[in-house]
């Protein structure tokens, strides 16, 4: 497991750097985002699709589920868009919303190309719903 800020695209793309470094290939990509956010989990959600609306060309929700993850309430979404640059890469996503606490959700999406999806999917949809929660790394000024 390497630590990275989901945030920051300069993160996500020394943690790619990284992994292509490793591995020579990345079939697919897993991000973890821990956030505070003064509204329900459904808003939460919708927040964040509305995001990937603007994100994504040819934005589709394919699918919505009710699940319980690490113990807490949550919302598995399917999804599926176009990266808009070149080459303009089709994407399928499964994301979990998770509420951990009063204002305070996990997101939680693995992806890869529309072509992989299918046969990737079991194994996503197993990753992201067995995610557990972990406690946060201290870093330089917190007391």
């Amino acid at each position: 497991m390497v630590s990275s800020d989901a945030r920051s695209l300069t993160d996500i793309d020394a943690l790619a750097s990284r992994a292509k470094a490793e591995f020579d290939t990345i079939d697919l990509l897993f991000v973890n985002e821990q956030k505070e956010y003064p509204g329900s989990l459904a808003s939460y959600k919708e927040l964040t699709m509305a995001a990937a609306r603007i994100t994504l060309s040819n934005f589709e929700e394919l699918s919505q589920s009710s699940a319980t993850i690490d113990g807490k309430r949550a919302i598995l979404v399917l999804y599926r868009g176009n990266i808009p640059v070149p080459p303009n890469t089709s994407v399928e996503l499964v994301t979990a919303f998770i509420s951990r606490s009063d204002n305070n959700f996990t997101k939680v999406t693995a992806w890869c190309a529309e072509s992989l999806f299918h046969d990737m999917q079991p194994a996503f949809e197993k990753l992201v719903t067995s995610y557990h929660s972990s406690p946060r790394p201290a870093v330089a000024g917190d007391r």
